[in-house]
């Protein structure tokens, strides 16, 4: 018998219901949240939510995040690490489907980025997507969504002393180091910390020369994931001095490591190595089963790479990596192409814009700065 299936969008007094499917599918992600949409918000992405149901339980869900097109009515449709459902159970993807398309004619959107957490080995999945209309397209404009397709998630379902003894001796000896001389490691729990821990964010950037968000950012992740206790600050502190902090969200059987940074003072002291395990111990209490490392390439990288160190630092956690890619949908193909050659062309633009607009100033300084 078949069973009838029907989608609908999800209104904001619906949250627990969203994050509780969410949170325990095993195809569940942390930016298909509730909370990641309102985030999101407020760097103008309007987020949509839809359910496929049947008639006692929610099948699949997605998490799309609208952006408008300036002074056009046409809108851009992006799903980070979504939809969330069986990929197996097809009628659901099929209804999924069937919403997205409607809901895209409403919004005029011209296509939907989406980035299922289905591993490109599965290529079973990735067959059913392209028999469905979805495409992949390998975007290097301006314009790219999306996070790292290449993510690193360390296994923490044994003991703690197993986890431990599964890393690179190097790892397990900065640990137990930085225990021994005395840092401390406390829970950010106040604005005040959040302020801390935002200036050795912008300590770290300067240092590795990695552009830095704004602090509202990171007051609207304390705003949205801390009263939900999905959000967590640790903060190490040696001799009353904060020396590096993480920010870490714990949603369902995965702990994510999102943002970390230390100063420049200590930094023999291992701080950052010992913050990873407390996080760890902390996931472990919430029964957690993985630590994910965010974005770690699979291809080796050479010692003069910039992404170097960071890829040599998270390989030492001894994690699994996946890759996931992205398929889009095209829903008005002429508008795309224009799209494509917009994005090209203004890609273009600022590539000029970078590599002459130094040697431009002093030219004009020239013409322009007053006599001595």
């Amino acid at each position: 018998m078949n069973i009838l299936l029907k989608y609908r969008t999800i209104s904001d007094n619906e949250k627990s219901n969203w994050n509780d499917f969410i949170s325990n599918s095993p195809n569940g992600d942390l930016l298909q949240s509730f909370e990641w949409g309102e985030v999101k918000r407020k760097d103008n992405w309007i987020p949509i939510k839809l359910v496929v149901e049947d008639e006692s339980k929610i099948r699949g869900a997605i998490l799309i995040l609208k952006h408008k097109i300036p002074f056009v009515n046409l809108s851009i449709f992006y799903a980070p690490r979504g939809p969330v459902l069986d990929y197996e159970d097809h009628d659901a993807f099929d209804t999924l489907l069937d919403a997205i398309k409607n809901t895209a004619f409403i919004h005029k959107a011209i296509y939907i980025q989406i980035e299922p957490r289905a591993p490109i080995e599965n290529t079973r999945f990735s067959d059913y997507l392209k028999s469905k209309g979805f495409v992949n397209l390998k975007k290097k404009s301006i314009f790219r969504l999306g996070r790292a397709r290449d993510i690193a998630r360390v296994n923490i379902a044994n003991s703690l002393d197993d986890i431990l003894m599964s890393f690179h001796s190097k790892l397990r000896n900065s640990i137990r180091s930085a225990e021994r001389k005395g840092i401390e490691t406390i829970f950010g729990d106040s604005i005040d910390d959040l302020k801390i821990f935002y200036n050795l964010i912008e300590d770290t950037g300067f240092r590795q020369k990695f552009p830095v968000r704004n602090f509202g950012y990171f007051r609207e992740l304390w705003n949205n994931f801390l009263p939900s206790d999905i959000g967590k600050i640790l903060l190490a502190r040696y001799e009353d001095q904060i020396i590096a902090g993480c920010f870490v969200f714990i949603f369902g059987q995965v702990c994510w490591y999102m943002y970390g940074a230390s100063s420049d003072l200590h930094r023999n002291l291992n701080a950052p190595h010992l913050l990873h395990w407390k996080a760890i111990e902390l996931a472990k209490t919430r029964g957690c089963q993985y630590y994910d490392l965010a974005g770690c390439l699979r291809t080796p990288l050479s010692p003069d790479n910039p992404g170097y160190g960071i890829q040599k630092f998270k390989m030492r956690f001894n994690p699994e990596l996946y890759t996931f890619p992205e398929h889009y949908y095209i829903f008005r193909p002429s508008l795309y192409h224009l799209w494509v050659f917009g994005e090209n062309l203004l890609g273009r633009l600022g590539n000029i814009y970078l590599k002459y607009h130094k040697p431009m100033k002093r030219v004009l300084g020239l013409f322009t700065s007053k006599s001595p």
